[in-house]
């Protein structure tokens, strides 16, 4: 999706960026909380153009609908990868980034950048390390629409403030995004030296959940290399390391999952995605172990699993899924139903996910899913037994 991610936070602006993303998903809505995430970026574009007792109240106003979205656990902890909650109990600072977060998993790009940046500008006692967590949270959404030289902007800035106030845990964050970024470009050698840098910063400085983040894209680096021994290898320590955060350890279950299938091993895949679909995650992460788990199913010609997996998707579909994870997730269905030998139903969804990917210009997905099927099964890597301890620990997940 093209993008300004420009804006300026005011009224109009806010009403524009719903607008935008609404267009690059068909003029659907996100979900239910479409009109609270207008309501308050309007609040917060409110309070930034006001002073005095208005800008109090609205603020105010915002903190407590912000309360209402997140619900009050999310509310006390605060962000999920902060070292620590929020010490105001009424503020949004690190909450709005919670808020965001949401509404970046279901594609509303422009919505989540315009309320973050009417935070910043209403939010006079949101300190500088709040206000350039936020900016690296604004580069991700810069670089995920496109536009990359905006992206490397505010990095940059977010760099700056690093050296002055000398966090580590900003160096950490600059390093992770940089290194997603790069991934998305394609540099996977220079993704896997951000990564890994963020990653043992991280972890030297205690910051667990944040050495987590890195590791999980040092997985995903290295799986991508066809490094799988040590993709599984990062993965656990991401694991280990998420410290019983849900999100952090179910994305990255979904991720191993798709390396034991990789490397052969669909039978310890498919516990870690039935443990990735336990837990009910978000559709950025459930389609994906949705598709994963059919195909890998499929490789053990168990059809019941496929059929499952493949009525969850097909009419049971998550209303917040974004186009490309459900194009992607009928790909998977395509593969999983053609190793089964149903070329019919396969076509089927080859050419739903071919019509979704091509209306919304997801070219590289277009290129996967017009080429043809190679469905062969890779051939089982034996593990060293280290590794076959992590796939043990994995398959017993399912029972946790």
């Amino acid at each position: 999706m093209q993008g300004a991610l420009t804006s300026s936070g005011t009224v109009m602006d806010v009403l524009e960026a719903y607008r935008l993303d609404q267009r690059a998903r068909a003029d659907q809505a996100f979900g239910e909380d479409d009109g609270a995430w207008i309501q308050l970026a309007l609040l917060l574009a409110h309070a930034a153009s006001s002073s005095g007792e208005v800008r109090v109240a609205q603020l105010r106003a915002a903190s407590e609908l912000g309360r209402s979205l997140l619900g009050d656990d999310v509310w006390r902890r605060g962000y999920r990868t902060d070292p620590e909650p929020p010490a105001d109990v009424t503020s949004l600072s690190g909450r709005i980034r919670s808020i965001a977060e949401t509404m970046e998993e279901v594609g509303a790009l422009q919505l989540s950048d315009t309320l973050l940046e009417a935070f910043v500008a209403a939010d006079g006692a949101a300190t500088t390390l709040e206000r350039a967590r936020v900016e690296i949270v604004r580069a991700r959404l810069a670089w995920k629409a496109d536009r990359f030289d905006v992206a490397a902007e505010r990095y940059r800035r977010a760099v700056r403030t690093a050296r002055q106030e000398q966090s580590v845990e900003l160096r950490v964050r600059i390093l992770i995004g940089r290194s997603v970024m790069t991934k998305h470009l394609g540099n996977y050698p220079r993704s896997r030296l951000y990564a890994g840098k963020g990653a043992r910063l991280a972890e030297r400085a205690g910051l667990r959940k944040l050495a987590a983040v890195g590791y999980h894209s040092l997985m995903v680096g290295a799986a991508v290399a066809l490094g799988l021994e040590a993709a599984i290898v990062h993965g656990w320590r991401a694991y280990e390391l998420a410290d019983g955060d849900t999100v952090l350890e179910t994305e990255v279950l979904g991720n191993m999952g798709q390396v034991f299938l990789d490397a052969g091993h669909p039978v310890v895949a498919i516990s870690a995605f039935r443990v990735v679909i336990q837990r009910s995650p978000s559709a950025r992460i459930l389609l994906p172990a949705r598709g994963g788990l059919a195909i890998a199913a499929a490789r053990l010609g168990l059809r019941h699993i496929v059929h499952e997996q493949e009525d969850a998707v097909t009419r049971n579909a998550e209303t917040s899924a974004t186009s490309y994870d459900m194009a992607y997730a009928l790909l998977d269905l395509a593969r999983a139903r053609q190793t089964l030998g149903d070329s019919r139903t396969a076509e089927g969804h080859r050419f739903r996910s071919l019509e979704i990917a091509s209306r919304f210009g997801f070219h590289e997905l277009v290129h996967h899913t017009s080429a043809s099927f190679d469905v062969a099964a890779p051939v089982m890597r034996e593990l060293p037994s280290r590794l076959e301890a992590v796939a043990v620990a994995v398959q017993e997940l399912v029972h946790a």
